[in-house]
């Protein structure tokens, strides 16, 4: 098993005993890994990094090499946290407006709706996902076609306010 030469230090406790045992399984028995840890560098900031490692055996099957790898991830891993974010606040906004939204594809069906959209029309927002403005709201679709075509050539979004005949008149 290699000598970290002092590295230890450097992991979180835990990351650090799972690289170890990692590290002693690759080598005992030929099984790679690749694992996410928790470093803290010498001027104290954290970071996130994958800890690869990929055995080499000879031809009688022992291990006689480990190539291995510390990639620093922790711009990825932050992005992706701004986005689950970002995401979650979206969700809360387009589930909690007081105004029915709908998102539509390019030729007009539905991709995502919210209750309230949903609600104007005497439906849940189930009843519409992969449908067409022709099969939901049959009586205005060529209008909403039109627009939806008008929105998707100028590449911008578009907001329309409009009284929609329900199932019940």
């Amino acid at each position: 098993v290699p000598n970290y030469g002092g590295l230890f230090q450097f992991f979180e406790k835990v990351d650090g005993i799972r690289l170890n045992t990692a590290v002693e399984n690759a080598v005992k028995y030929g099984i790679p890994y690749s694992l996410e840890i928790r470093i803290h560098r010498k001027d104290g900031t954290k970071r996130v990094c994958i800890a690869t490692g990929l055995p080499e055996k000879n031809t009688t099957g022992k291990v006689v090499r480990l190539v291995g790898s510390l990639q620093d991830i922790t711009d990825q891993k932050n992005i992706e946290e701004n986005l689950r974010a970002s995401e979650s606040k979206y969700r809360l906004l387009f589930e909690n407006i007081n105004a029915g939204i709908a998102i539509f594809d390019p030729l007009g069906n539905f991709l995502l709706v919210n209750e309230q959209y949903a609600q104007l029309l005497y439906s849940k927002p189930s009843d519409f996902i992969g449908r067409s403005l022709g099969e939901m709201i049959p009586n205005r679709s060529e209008l909403y076609y039109q627009r939806l075509f008008k929105v998707v050539k100028e590449k911008k979004g578009a907001f329309f306010e409009d009284k929609i005949p329900t199932k019940t008149g």
